[in-house]
């Protein structure tokens, strides 16, 4: 029957050192010949392997005196990054101190889960093999479960007793709070020194081993706030680099990922930039939660299409970045590659369910063939891009300087300030006409360019002014006090014949517009009534709190006509009618063009006629440019109407020689 454990007398302490046993922890410490004795208990089974080499070094020539043995860490390898390095420099020291400050024959030392950081029990041992079992059993005697059971907390008390001839002490091993975190088991041979020592000097080494556990313990626990700080912080950066709905790059990142392809100046791309058409219209039909599912299924066949070295990002909004690189002299590849990027689109949009849907225009520009900086690739592929809308189709379109350049924005910033200089711009008017009597009730103002080279450009041949903010407020300002002007040289003040103005979406959200208008009209002493404002219906689609919607209603109230433009080829605005101050409908010229027998051509033209009645709205037709036209239109109860039938756009000088009436059985 084995002895009862003896308790442990109060004594002093051994002295060691902390320094003895500083190399406890790991990456620190003395360097040996060859490994001591280590083995990793787990709950369900004690593996021994042989151990690695390590060389012998010029500290340390002595081979150790004890068998060695060599942990299995792989249990261990998920949470504590390296375990065997942790574990081997932790055994090694430990083994190399007891042995050289004390005579014990054989030790092993229990660790508790997660205690330093190891997700299971770690045994560590050395000495003589035929006492482990020993030391093993008389630790189990003594603290049952303690030394791997995680819920075991109590407070423990060193035992000793006699095992195959030797003194074994087994010593708890304990944290701040006293709760046992491991134990210590030491065997002694009998009878060589007093028990009291041996109690003394196990005690000392527990006390000393434990608090290298609980600095690993600590340490561990930095390291634990350290790696997730930094995870944290590269999640963080990489957050910051995407944009949060699309998880393509944004803006900012985009841009310097292509500035450092500019830079390194090896690999030809292609800079190629998407615009999705009618986004505005999608949210404000579908949802915004709608377009922004849209929105990402762009991106999924986007990301699915291009490939794995194209850099590919969401500038905002509706519109989207490509740097596809190239080989050189690659342009079919890069034809075929933006018509892929269209179908992809298309097709992704399709699952989508809705009509109308996967519409966009692309435009590219090629590095360095056309330009060797991000401003001016972004540049020319944003003048390609307009190009593709204006062919009235989603397309794509590669830059070229001999077709393009009425598109570019900063090449015709230049001419547009020339132009102004020379005023070379002017207004042109086209009369608006009484169906029922021929009588002239208003002329539409229109920008004319008069290009030296060109002859008289319409605004679709300097589009490029209407997207800057600056040339097209310029623009608008300009166009009116010129057609004032006019119409008061040509003696119409007081005549009740309207000026109608075509107004953009820049002029309405300048909150001083307004007001610069009301000057002007009192420069030429006119008043607000004699004024037609045209929107079109996409200025609709913002909503009517908006600095779009104050603009009109304060305009609106001050006595002006508004009037919707090109009614029935936008989105929304039947839906706006009842909310916006809308006095006025203008049928757009594409329905009133294919006016003849086709009674289905007549539906469209019909229907608008009738919600303008039925609305209390007067309607001016655009385009009529026969006489068959013009009298299905009346026949209908289509009030006004305007086009070549009557007149084009005249210059400023003509107004003055304009009959006020048409004889409309002669046109």
């Amino acid at each position: 029957m084995p002895d009862k454990p003896k308790p442990i007398p109060t004594t002093t302490d051994f002295p060691i050192t902390a320094r003895n046993l500083s190399g406890f922890q790991s990456g620190s410490g003395f360097q040996t010949g060859k490994m001591d004795a280590l083995k990793i208990r787990s709950a369900r089974a004690i593996r021994y392997h042989e151990p690695a080499a390590i060389l012998p070094t010029p500290d340390t020539p002595r081979k150790p005196s004890h068998t060695p043995y060599k942990m299995d860490a792989a249990p261990l390898a998920k949470e504590v990054g390296d375990p065997d390095h942790v574990l081997s420099n932790m055994a090694d020291n430990i083994s190399r101190s007891i042995f050289q400050l004390t005579d014990a024959a054989a030790f092993q030392i229990t660790i508790r889960p997660r205690t330093a950081g190891f997700p299971v029990s770690a045994l560590v041992c050395s000495g003589d093999e035929t006492l482990q079992d020993a030391l093993s059993n008389y630790t189990a005697l003594c603290f049952g479960n303690a030394t791997i059971s995680e819920e075991s907390s109590q407070p423990a008390r060193a035992h000793s007793g006699i095992r195959d001839g030797h003194l074994i002490i087994a010593h708890p091993l304990s944290d701040e709070s006293d709760a046992m975190i491991g134990a210590l088991s030491m065997a002694y041979p009998s009878g060589s020194r007093p028990l009291d020592e041996r109690m003394n000097e196990a005690q000392s080494v527990a006390r000393l081993i434990a608090q290298t556990l609980i600095e690993m313990r600590r340490s561990h626990a930095l390291e634990i706030d350290r790696d997730a700080a930094v995870r944290r912080a590269d999640n963080l950066a990489r957050r910051a680099e995407l944009d949060p709905l699309t998880t393509l790059y944004n803006a900012t990142t985009f841009e310097n990922k292509v500035r450092e392809m500019v830079e390194d100046r090896r690999t030809p791309f292609a800079f190629i930039m998407i615009d999705v058409d009618n986004l505005r219209a999608v949210n404000e039909l579908y949802g915004h939660q709608f377009g922004d599912l849209y929105l990402k299924a762009i991106a999924h066949s986007l990301r699915s299409t291009c490939p794995t070295p194209a850099v590919i990002g969401r500038l905002g909004g509706d519109e989207f970045c490509i740097a596809l690189p190239l080989s050189p002299g690659a342009d079919t590849y890069l034809n075929a590659r933006l018509s892929r990027i269209r179908s992809a689109i298309q097709r992704g949009a399709a699952m989508l369910g809705k009509s109308d849907l996967g519409r966009v225009s692309i435009g590219a520009s090629l590095y360095p063939k056309q330009a060797e900086r991000f401003t001016v690739l972004f540049e020319l592929a944003d003048t390609a891009l307009y190009a593709s809308k204006h062919a009235g189709k989603p397309s794509y379109t590669v830059f070229s300087s001999n077709h393009h350049e009425r598109f570019n924005n900063r090449s015709m910033h230049q001419r547009f300030d020339l132009a102004v200089k020379n005023q070379l711009i002017e207004p042109f008017f086209q009369p608006i006409v009484a169906l029922e009597t021929g009588v002239i009730t208003g002329f539409e103002v229109l920008a004319r360019w008069r290009d030296p080279h060109c002859g008289v450009l319409s605004p679709a041949a300097f589009e490029a002014v209407f997207k800057d903010h600056h040339m097209a407020q310029q623009l608008t300002r300009l166009i009116m006090r010129r057609a004032f002007e006019a119409y008061q040289a040509a003696g119409l003040t007081g005549s009740g014949i309207k000026i109608s103005l075509n107004l953009t979406t820049f002029d309405l959200m300048c909150a001083e517009f307004v007001f610069d208008l009301q000057a002007l009209l009192g420069d030429f002493g006119m008043d607000w009534s004699v004024l037609i404002l045209e929107v079109t219906e996409k200025v609709m689609l913002d909503e009517p709190t908006g600095q779009l919607f104050r603009s009109l209603e304060e305009m609106h109230l001050r006595g002006a006509t508004i009037a919707l433009d090109d009614f029935g080829t936008g989105y929304g605005g039947l839906r706006h009618l009842t909310h916006w101050p809308v006095d006025l409908l203008k049928i757009d010229r594409f329905f009133v063009s294919t006016l003849g027998d086709n009674l289905r051509d007549r539906a469209i033209p019909e229907a608008i006629i009738s919600i303008a009645r039925n609305c209390g709205l007067s309607i001016v037709a655009e385009g009529i440019e026969t006489p068959e036209q013009m009298r299905i239109l009346q026949g209908m109860g289509c009030s006004k109407g305007q086009g070549f039938l009557f007149a084009p756009p005249m210059p400023a000088t003509e107004l003055s020689r304009i009959s006020p009436r048409y004889d409309l059985d002669r046109l």
